[in-house]
């Protein structure tokens, strides 16, 4: 039985390397292995040691876009860092939910800056021995904030799929900013 005719085909700009397999490398070196792999686009983890991005801001976005542009690879999504500390979407203590929320707004113009259609979010989580309906307040209260911050920019979130326990889960599948 010929299965080739019926089953769809994917394209190598259909699938993205991702930096967070080389963060004992350099940038320099992940983006050599991408181009050399003939990959086009890459998702952009944005965390140390590639990229500086924090709550006061992002660091040496253009020349991150010349290295990315000089070996034709495009940035198909900007991955701030949300799994492990200290940013988090549903931060409890007021401190840390502003400097993520900060740290997350400057992700969604870093991604801009890159030429990246999107920046991934996902739903976040709470602390595991609080109620879970309040953490669910808070991320879905800081996740719409940073949609209408999107939104403004024309830049789209898109959500990761849940990971387990850690993830609120749902919440940001049906909120994308669109404008």
């Amino acid at each position: 039985m010929d299965l080739s005719a019926s089953t769809p085909r994917l394209r190598r700009e259909q699938v993205a390397g991702m930096n967070i397999h080389y963060i004992m490398w350099s940038l320099d070196y992940f983006l050599d292995a991408q181009q050399r792999l003939g990959f086009k686009t890459i998702e952009l983890w944005a965390a140390e040691p590639h990229v500086t991005l924090d709550h006061t801001g992002y660091f040496e976005a253009d020349e991150l876009r010349r290295k990315i542009e000089s070996r034709g690879l495009s940035v198909s999504s900007l991955c701030p860092e949300n799994v492990v500390y200290p940013w988090q979407y549903a931060a409890r203590k007021p401190l840390h939910a502003q400097r993520s929320l900060a740290y997350f707004k400057h992700g969604i113009e870093l991604a801009e800056v890159l030429g990246a259609p999107y920046m991934s979010i996902n739903s976040g989580w709470g602390d595991w021995d609080e109620d879970r309906e309040e953490a669910w307040k808070r991320s879905a209260e800081h996740l719409a904030i940073l949609a209408d911050y999107a939104g403004a920019r024309r830049d789209p979130l898109h959500g990761e799929p849940e990971a387990g326990r850690e993830q609120l889960g749902g919440y940001t599948r049906g909120r994308q900013a669109h404008a």
